[in-house]
Formats: C-alpha cells, sequence, structure tokens
C-alpha cells in the first residue's frame, strides 16, 4: 500500500500548500475559496492545500492580516479535493491486500487516536489517510508522557520542531531526528 499511496501522490499534478502559524480562532473568519486545512500540526500551526489562484488568495489575505506564513516545497495540494480520486483508487487496491491488525499499538493522524483494529483493517481507513486532514497535534497529544522517545525518521527535522514544543515541560520525554 506504501507503494500504491506515493505512484498515486506522484501522478498527482497541480495545487500549492501553505503553513500559517496562527491559530484557528484567528484563521476562522478568514475567507478560504476552495482552499483546505491539510494538516493541523499544533494549536499555532496549520497547513493548508488548493489550486494556485485560491492559495495565492489565500495568501494575499494571510499578508493583509499580518499572519506569518510558509510556501511549502511542493507542486501538489495533499490531502485536498485533488486527492480524491487517488484516495478511492487506493482503498481500491487496500481491498486487494491482506490486511492484518496491528501487533503493536500506533496513534492515527486520520483520527488523532489509537488506531482500532477495525480501522487498521478496513480499506475505508487507508483511503482517508489520503484525502483527510492530518491530526498531527492530536494524535502527538495522545501519545505524549513523561517518558515518551520520538524519534523522526526523514530528511527534515519539521516534526521535531513540533515535537520539542510540545513536551518542552515534561522531564523524561526526548525526540531526535535519524537524519541531519
Amino acid at each position: 500500500l506504501i507503494a500504491v499511496r506515493a505512484k498515486l501522490s506522484s501522478d498527482i499534478q497541480g495545487g500549492s500548500m501553505l503553513a500559517v502559524q496562527a491559530t484557528e480562532e484567528k484563521l476562522i473568519s478568514m475567507p478560504m475559496n476552495g482552499v483546505e486545512i491539510a494538516s493541523v500540526n499544533s494549536e499555532n500551526s496549520r497547513v493548508f492545500s488548493g489550486d494556485n489562484a485560491d492559495i495565492e488568495f489565500f495568501a494575499m489575505n494571510l499578508d493583509k492580516e499580518s499572519i506569518p506564513y510558509i510556501r511549502l516545497n511542493t507542486d501538489r495540494a495533499y490531502h485536498s479535493r485533488f486527492f480524491e480520486e487517488a484516495s478511492y483508487e487506493l482503498g481500491r487496491q487496500a481491498r486487494k491486500v491482506t490486511l492484518e491488525k496491528p501487533k503493536l499499538p500506533w496513534y492515527s493522524t486520520v483520527t488523532g487516536d489509537l488506531v482500532s483494529d477495525d480501522q487498521a483493517v478496513s480499506p475505508d481507513y487507508w483511503q482517508k489517510n489520503l484525502r483527510n486532514q492530518v491530526l498531527f497535534d492530536k494524535a502527538l497529544s495522545g501519545m505524549i508522557d513523561d517518558n515518551a522517545v520520538f524519534i523522526e525518521i526523514g530528511p527534515e527535522q519539521v516534526l521535531s520542531s513540533l515535537i520539542s514544543k510540545k513536551i518542552r515541560n515534561l522531564k523524561g520525554s526526548r525526540y531526535c531526528s535519524s537524519l541531519p
């Protein structure tokens, strides 16, 4: 499924994304015009997806309100309507493989909660994983305790920076990145 998901994602063309530093309350009244929240990374950090023109309009409105944002280095609008058809195809492909119940508990960024056995073996769950909003902050909140250890696997340290802010007051919690 990972390879199918990657192939489907690479076939999508168009769209762009913005990482925005603002609370939900600050953004609630802003016109979205086709822009979608792709990810809730923290209380003050969200990623928005949409077609290029809608993202430009949204960025203009952010500028007017002096809300900081960064354009993400992508030519796709992940976790948006651009991925609707691809998500259906991922669901169809998931129906062709044998999905097994997890041996270890893990948190879902689709729901923000522990994945149930039923979710893990549901093709519909994996379909939502490609299309739906990423609930990183909620999933991270469920994982945190005084002795949590987080390892970011990948070339950048985006998640580590979010984790470090969330766990800064916990005595035994640690995080690290696997690559520089």
